[in-house]
Order: structure tokens, then sequence, then C-alpha cells
């Protein structure tokens, strides 16, 4: 476990998180290592960010912990995951920003109660980070604390950190594999599921307009980048589909391979970027595959290639051994820029399921073949769509025409 604050100042010598088992009298202190982080705003904003890694940790044990410093911070805790956790739970989101963020609520309230094992953030931060010279960052993780400081979060890239080619979101989050490939792509186990993020903005090239960070954006494409992402997602996916530990694989990107609402071109003119990752999601056998970008949820049928890949062994249920991804598409925790509208139904066959409020959604594990998926509202936590996704987990990966 990685614990990744900032500071304004730089301090005289590096903090240390003391931390131990809640209600034990005994702690460890863990190092910090401290890096100075200037934004490339017009004033130059300064801070530093600190990341210390906690070790020793015992399976299914809550602990506590604080930053040692002067001052020190208030206390903070988190659940360890017990061994070979079969039924994790995870929460699954994008799009949340500083303004409207119509779902922190809720969320706060579910982290209190332990609701996930984890949260993963697909992408779109505060809206943006980098601005008022990256300040609107510094509020935003600020109001995500309370969530973040006790629930093990995990990003992915969106185009709304492209500013100073992501200067912000490579800085501030620290995930697996940060010395490589500094959060833009990596991967991690969540109990016997397996994650990969991926960075859907290397195929892009990104107009600079004023709504959407001025011209000082630099964004894509970077083909060299693409294709060191290509080449870690492939071993990545083979390692997983050898792996007898693992039962569930799910990828994560912010922009849409498929979406109906009324911000569509990403995904339709724009899709091109698309087909080397589908085609390798769909070789390996990946069961579902989570998106955002589009400012409300659409559920997808199994499908590949625009072709719907129903399962056939039960007619009345399509997500009984499907015969190709699952994508989820939910970016509407809540923005300045409110919500998407599906002003033209569906745009293809692919689309099983529409809708247009707040919200977030759960990923609950129940066993190595039956996943359930849920979308809520961000105000009341009603149940907006659910499905239950069983694998045939008799057969060895890989999806086939």
């Amino acid at each position: 476990m990685t614990v990744t604050w900032s500071t304004v100042s730089d301090p005289d010598e590096n903090p240390q998180v003391a931390y131990g088992e809640c209600g034990s009298t005994s702690s460890e202190l863990s190092p910090s290592t401290s890096t100075k982080f200037v934004d490339n705003g017009t004033l130059h904003h300064t801070q530093y960010i600190h990341r210390a890694t906690l070790v020793n940790l015992l399976p299914d044990h809550e602990y506590c912990y604080r930053i040692q410093s002067n001052p020190s911070s208030s206390q903070y805790s988190f659940m360890t995951m017990p061994s070979n956790l079969t039924n994790p739970s995870i929460t699954v989101y994008g799009d949340l920003g500083l303004q409207n963020a119509r779902s922190v609520p809720l969320l706060t309230s579910e982290t209190e109660s332990r609701r996930s094992h984890a949260i993963v953030h697909n992408g779109d931060f505060a809206y943006d980070m980098f601005t008022n010279n990256a300040t609107r960052g510094d509020e935003w993780f600020n109001m995500m604390q309370p969530i973040m400081a006790n629930t093990p979060y995990m990003v992915s890239i969106g185009n709304h950190e492209g500013m100073y080619d992501a200067l912000n979101y490579r800085a501030r989050f620290t995930m697996p594999d940060f010395d490589l490939t500094e959060n833009l792509f990596f991967s991690f186990d969540i109990g016997r599921s397996h994650w990969i993020s991926y960075d859907t903005e290397v195929y892009f090239v990104y107009e600079a307009t004023e709504g959407h960070g001025g011209v000082g954006r630099n964004f894509g494409p970077y083909p060299e980048l693409a294709l060191l992402q290509y080449q870690y997602i492939e071993a990545d996916l083979l390692a997983a589909t050898q792996n007898s530990d693992i039962d569930w694989i799910v990828v994560y990107g912010h922009r849409p391979m498929y979406c109906s609402d009324s911000d569509d071109a990403d995904c339709l003119s724009l899709a091109t970027w698309k087909t080397d990752l589908e085609d390798l999601f769909f070789k390996y056998g990946v069961d579902i595959i989570f998106e955002a970008h589009q400012h409300s949820y659409e559920r997808l049928w199994p499908t590949y290639d625009s072709t719907v890949l129903n399962g056939t062994e039960d007619a009345n249920d399509p997500y009984f051994h499907p015969g190709a991804p699952v994508h989820l598409v939910s970016g509407a925790a809540g923005c300045d820029e409110d919500l998407q509208v599906f002003d033209d139904g569906p745009l293809g066959p692919w689309s099983a399921f529409r809708n247009s409020s707040y919200g977030f959604g759960h990923l609950d594990i129940v066993n190595a073949s039956t996943a359930l998926w849920e979308e809520v509202h961000g105000g009341s936590g009603n149940v907006v769509d659910s499905i239950t996704i069983t694998r045939d987990n008799t057969k060895p990966r890989g999806w086939s025409l």
C-alpha cells in the first residue's frame, strides 16, 4: 500500500507515515520520498509530492495511519484485502469534477461503510487539475481526501489530463509501475480479478480550444508510446491468462469504443484507434471493458467489431457465457459540463441500455464464474441498471468467432 500526499512547503527532512492495526498501541514508521513538483502555468505553482509504501501488512486487517510531519495529519484508515479473495467489490466511475460533483456525498458514505475493496476512477479529474495554476487540482484532492485516504484509489488518464503533456496527472498519483509508465498504463490484482488501466489519449490529436485547455495543451498522437503500451498490455494479458489464480480479467480506459449519446464523435468518426486494442482484448478473452468520457451511462451487449455476440446457451440471458467482452460506459459521476443525452436513440445493435443521470457503478464479483454489475444514481443510490455476467470458466481464455 502506497500513501501519496502533497505539501506546499519543502519539509526539512522527509516526513514519515506511522501506521499499525487500528486499536493497537504499537506502530511502524515508513519513510517517504519527496519530489518537487512545479506546474507549467504562468505562476509556476510549486508543491512537494511525498510517497511512502507501507509494508508487512496482514490480510483482512484494518490499519490506521497518519503523516508524521510538522504539522502531523489527521488519522486515516484502510482495510487490507483477505487472502485469496474470490469475491471482491469495486466501485467504478469516470468524469468527476470539482463543481457539480454529484456523487461525492454517496461515495463518501460508501467509503465510511467499506462498501468496496477499491475504487476505479476512469479518467477526467477536477475539470481540470491544471486550472488556475493547478490550484483547482489542490481543491479537488482536498474534496476527495475523505474517500482517497481511506480506500485504494486506482485511476486512468482522460482527455482532461492532457495539459502540459499530462504533467499534473503523471506527478500527482502513484500507480503500479509508476517508475516505468508514470500512471499512463499499468495492471494490478484485486483478489482473483486482474485489472489493466490503459491510455486512450495516445491515439488522439486534440485541437487546442479555449474550452479544453487553450494553446498550451499537448495532446497526441504518440505512436511510440502507443506501441510501448500495446506491448505492455499483450505481455500482461498473456501472463494473466496463464495464471491459475486469476478468474476475471477486466480492462479500463477513458474513451469508449462504442457510444450512442449526443457527444458520439470519439466512438464513431474517430473510432479507428480502437482496432488494435479491441483485437487484443478479444484475443485474450477479456471479460469486461469499462469506459467513461461520455457523461451518461450505456451498457452494451457482448460485442466485438460492432457485432453482437450474446451467449447462446440461455436464450433469455445474453450475458450467460457471452461470446465477447461486455462494454460498460459509466462517465457521469458529476462535473461542470453536465450530462449528455441520447437524442438519437441507440446508434448500433450493440446498445442494450442507456441512461442520462448522475451516478456510478459497482462490480461485485461473486465467484470464479459469476459477477454482478449495477449502475446506481449518484444522489439516491437507487439502482439504475443491473446485470449478471456468467463466464464459462471451463474453457481456455480467448474469444473466437
